[in-house]
Formats: structure tokens, sequence, C-alpha cells
């Protein structure tokens, strides 16, 4: 089985969400170029699972300095921090986080697979 689901946004999406004025503090991901052959070389790019203020404090921390590397960290939000932010950002939004709960999703997942609609590749 192979899924392509996105996990968080892209570089090019992140910065377009930048563009826009989103502030940094509100990613809950980072994605970054780093790469173990050290601070001159650059990898594909990876993502962190953990907010991108807490990478860069991280980073602080250990006294580096990412502006002496060929490294960046970028912003990146996950689709549930981009659904937060839509309905909790936005003053004429009608619809409200309960529309985006996990239990109302596994409830309507539960359904498709009692009511047979399930991909029988996913079930055991």
């Amino acid at each position: 089985m192979k899924f392509e689901s996105q996990i968080c946004t892209t570089k090019e999406q992140s910065e377009r969400l930048l563009a826009l004025g989103l502030k940094k503090e509100t990613a809950d991901m980072y994605i970054t170029n780093m790469s173990i052959k050290g601070i001159n070389y650059t990898d594909d790019w990876q993502i962190g699972s953990i907010p991108y203020c807490n990478a860069i404090s991280i980073w602080n921390s250990q006294g580096l300095q990412l502006e002496k590397t060929a490294w960046n960290i970028i912003p990146a939000w996950s689709l549930h921090r981009l659904m937060e932010i839509y309905t909790n950002g936005f003053s004429d939004s009608n619809w409200n986080m309960a529309q985006f709960n996990w239990n109302i999703l596994i409830d309507c997942i539960e359904c498709r697979i009692h009511e047979g609609y399930c991909n029988k590749e996913y079930l055991e």
C-alpha cells in the first residue's frame, strides 16, 4: 500500500502562506534541507514534527547560527492546523472546529466500513 497523503504544507505552500502574512509562530511543523554530511551540504527537504518555533529554539540553544550554513528551516502547517486557523482565525467564518473533530471523522470512517464502501486493501 502506498499513500500519497501530504503530511504538511510543501516548501512552496509554506512560502505562500508566509507571503500572505501568516505568522511563523502558528506553524506546528517545519521543513528543512539539513544534511548529515555537514553544514555546507543540503539534502532533499525533510519534515520535522515539532512546531517551527521549537525547532528554532533548539537550534539557538545549541549556539548554532543558521546563516552560517547552507541549510534552511521553513515553517510548515499540518492540515489540522490550517483548518484551525481557518475556523478560528477569520471573523466571518460560519464553521467551527467541531466540523473537523477527529472523533467525528473516525465515526464517518466506521460508517463507511460498515456500509462496505472502504477499500478492502485497507482492512485486515
